[in-house]
């Protein structure tokens, strides 16, 4: 479970900016929350909300960041990037005073019961600190378990660390200036790095444009009912299937490149089959649509986040949807935020949107409101470029939020001088 995230002098963010979770608010039985083994609750879903440019999409790009240093990419499937993040390390860039600090990033969260505090500071160039805490209850105090400087690294609890391998890893000099001493420890198998790794790698992060199928390629040839999930939506598609190719009909160019057997099928596309029907409207046939060629931008979009979506909620994980709104119906979204409030298995959802009509929607069922003003945060950016991040906890639940944003009573509207552009025109 996310709880807080917390970062400074990345992108168009060039101070402290906190994204936390955090609620006091547990009416309805929690719906809306999940309560923690330190006695606090932390929220299911967060909307973010900020004019065009604002840094909505930044926000997220923050967490992606931090996330690609701790989980590199691969080489060749087998070896990380470990220097993989020094290309997408981005400061901000709009004033010289940030010109030679550093970035900072942190997260709190809680995995197996204990509540853990981790977090980097970087430049350009190397890895600068690097911190792990951990609090098994509330009324015991944090404890140390990595505390870095440079190269200079110390660990402490040998319960949730093992000191043998992190005092060799040490010994060998094998700390990389690039690389966390976390990430390290995981490598070699250390079991809370390793827990801590994979939780990292777990956050799936969909960026606006996104219609990557992959995961939901993956949960179909996992048994998840992707068909019944897209049926349920009314699209007219009776089945969904995926399109396979033998080895023999692939380019020769690819067929030299991918290792394959004989036999061996590969997937090369979704087929969608919708009902043919007579003069007299009666049904006689089916005929096959490619999904990515033949289906609207919408049906694309939502077939790409049926993985992703499924994965969260069966795993208990954390999914951040960039412009959720994108080819969406205001009806599907709410359905989608609504699953997660029905969802006990600790999910939690992070979007950011256009759509004002969810500041005051309900749920799929018109039961309650969709989003709390706690729930709720607006980016804004100054003349100077640099954005703020602000939370609507701080108004009363009885203004109206969507009037109140798009008149610009909570910021986040864009401005633009009408006068000129109709001189212009």
């Amino acid at each position: 479970m996310l709880v807080q995230f917390t970062f400074n002098n990345f992108k168009c963010f060039a101070d402290e900016t906190a994204l936390s979770l955090l609620t006091e608010n547990t009416s309805r039985k929690g719906h809306r929350s999940i309560r923690t083994p330190h006695k606090y609750s932390v929220l299911k879903a967060v909307a973010v909300y900020g004019a065009n440019g604002s840094g909505k999409t930044k926000l997220f790009d923050a967490l992606k960041f931090m996330q690609c240093v701790i989980c590199p990419p691969l080489r060749d499937e087998k070896t990380p990037i470990s220097n993989y993040w020094l290309k997408e390390y981005d400061s901000f860039r709009l004033n010289t005073h940030f010109a030679n600090k550093n970035s900072s990033f942190e997260v709190i969260f809680i995995l197996n019961e204990i509540q853990y505090r981790y977090g980097f500071e970087v430049d350009s160039k190397h890895i600068v600190a690097e911190w792990l805490y951990a609090q098994k209850t509330k009324e015991e105090s944090e404890s140390r378990i990595i505390e870095r400087e440079e190269n200079n690294c110390v660990f402490d609890n040998q319960e949730l660390i093992n000191q043998a391998i992190a005092t060799n890893l040490k010994n060998a000099n094998m700390l990389s200036e690039t690389t966390p001493f976390l990430s390290l420890l995981a490598t070699f198998n250390d079991s809370t790095s390793k827990e801590i790794v994979n939780w990292f790698s777990s956050i799936a992060i969909i960026s606006a444009n996104d219609m990557n199928m992959a995961g939901t390629l993956r949960a179909m040839g996992q048994g998840t009912p992707v068909k019944e999930f897209m049926k349920a939506f009314d699209f007219n598609i009776e089945d969904i299937q995926l399109h396979e190719i033998s080895a023999d009909d692939l380019p020769e160019k690819i067929r030299k490149i991918i290792p394959h057997e004989p036999d061996e099928k590969f997937v090369d596309g979704v087929l969608a089959f919708h009902k043919v029907f007579n003069e007299n409207y009666e049904r006689i046939d089916t005929t096959a649509f490619r999904m990515e060629e033949d289906e609207s931008f919408g049906t694309n979009r939502l077939f790409a986040l049926v993985g992703p979506i499924f994965n969260a909620l069966s795993k208990g994980t954390i999914l951040l949807v960039d412009e959720i709104d994108s080819g969406l119906h205001t009806n599907i979204v709410r359905f989608i935020v609504s699953l997660f409030y029905r969802n006990d298995n600790h999910a939690q959802l992070i979007i950011n949107s256009q759509n004002t009509s969810l500041l005051n929607a309900k749920d799929i069922n018109n039961e309650y409101k969709l989003f709390n003003n706690d729930q709720l945060y607006v980016v804004n950016k100054n003349r100077y470029g640099e954005a703020k991040l602000d939370s609507l906890e701080e108004y009363s639940s009885r203004i109206n939020a969507e009037t109140s944003y798009i008149d610009g009573a909570l910021g986040g509207v864009p401005n633009f001088n009408v006068a000129k552009i109709e001189d212009i025109l």
